[in-house]
Protein backbone atom coordinates (compact mmCIF):
# COMPACT_ATOMS: atom_id res chain seq x y z
CA UNK A 1 0.00 0.00 0.00
CA UNK A 2 1.14 2.96 -0.82
CA UNK A 3 0.93 6.83 0.51
CA UNK A 4 0.80 9.86 -1.23
CA UNK A 5 0.36 13.49 -0.55
CA UNK A 6 -0.10 15.25 -3.70
CA UNK A 7 -1.85 19.06 -4.61
CA UNK A 8 -3.82 19.03 -6.70
CA UNK A 9 -5.56 21.95 -8.69
CA UNK A 10 -9.53 22.24 -8.01
CA UNK A 11 -9.79 26.02 -9.10
CA UNK A 12 -11.86 25.05 -12.26
CA UNK A 13 -14.57 23.20 -10.87
CA UNK A 14 -14.90 24.67 -7.21
CA UNK A 15 -13.12 27.70 -7.33
CA UNK A 16 -10.90 26.68 -4.85
CA UNK A 17 -7.05 26.76 -5.51
CA UNK A 18 -4.21 23.82 -5.03
CA UNK A 19 -5.26 22.11 -1.85
CA UNK A 20 -3.10 18.97 -0.58
CA UNK A 21 -4.81 15.03 -1.35
CA UNK A 22 -3.91 12.37 0.43
CA UNK A 23 -3.91 9.38 -1.74
CA UNK A 24 -3.70 5.46 -1.03
CA UNK A 25 -3.02 3.17 -3.42
CA UNK A 26 -3.36 -0.54 -2.63
CA UNK A 27 -2.64 -3.94 -4.68
CA UNK A 28 -3.74 -6.97 -5.28
CA UNK A 29 -1.77 -10.75 -4.74
CA UNK A 30 -1.02 -10.05 -7.91
CA UNK A 31 -0.42 -7.37 -8.77
CA UNK A 32 -3.32 -5.04 -9.89
CA UNK A 33 -3.56 -1.65 -8.19
CA UNK A 34 -6.58 -0.49 -6.55
CA UNK A 35 -7.41 3.15 -4.71
CA UNK A 36 -8.04 2.58 -1.46
CA UNK A 37 -8.61 5.88 -0.82
CA UNK A 38 -8.93 9.69 -1.73
CA UNK A 39 -8.99 12.57 0.95
CA UNK A 40 -8.57 16.24 1.09
CA UNK A 41 -5.95 16.82 3.45
CA UNK A 42 -4.79 19.89 5.49
CA UNK A 43 -1.00 20.33 4.89
CA UNK A 44 -0.37 17.04 5.32
CA UNK A 45 -0.63 16.90 9.41
CA UNK A 46 -0.39 14.56 11.79
CA UNK A 47 -4.41 14.70 11.54
CA UNK A 48 -4.85 14.10 8.26
CA UNK A 49 -3.43 10.76 8.20
CA UNK A 50 -4.93 9.52 11.56
CA UNK A 51 -8.10 10.12 9.86
CA UNK A 52 -7.53 8.30 6.65
CA UNK A 53 -5.40 5.30 8.65
CA UNK A 54 -8.27 5.50 11.12
CA UNK A 55 -11.04 4.82 8.70
CA UNK A 56 -9.07 2.17 7.09
CA UNK A 57 -8.88 0.66 10.22
CA UNK A 58 -11.95 0.33 10.27
CA UNK A 59 -12.70 -0.75 7.26
CA UNK A 60 -10.20 -3.80 8.25
CA UNK A 61 -7.03 -2.89 6.84
CA UNK A 62 -4.91 -5.12 9.28
CA UNK A 63 -1.19 -3.95 8.06
CA UNK A 64 0.26 -0.32 8.00
CA UNK A 65 0.83 0.94 4.64
CA UNK A 66 4.51 -0.65 3.26
CA UNK A 67 5.46 3.01 1.74
CA UNK A 68 4.36 6.23 2.17
CA UNK A 69 5.45 9.64 0.68
CA UNK A 70 5.53 12.89 2.59
CA UNK A 71 4.83 14.79 5.18
CA UNK A 72 6.31 13.63 8.69
CA UNK A 73 2.73 14.18 10.01
CA UNK A 74 1.24 10.95 8.02
CA UNK A 75 4.58 8.88 9.54
CA UNK A 76 4.13 10.03 13.02
CA UNK A 77 -0.20 9.16 12.26
CA UNK A 78 1.20 6.02 11.01
CA UNK A 79 3.02 4.83 14.44
CA UNK A 80 0.30 5.53 16.49
CA UNK A 81 -2.83 4.10 14.25
CA UNK A 82 -0.78 0.99 13.33
CA UNK A 83 1.68 0.57 16.14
Amino acid sequence: MVRNGSHKQRELITGVGPIPILVIIGATKDGRKELVAIEDEHRESKLSGEGVLTNLKRRRLKEAPALAIGGLGFWIALEEVFP
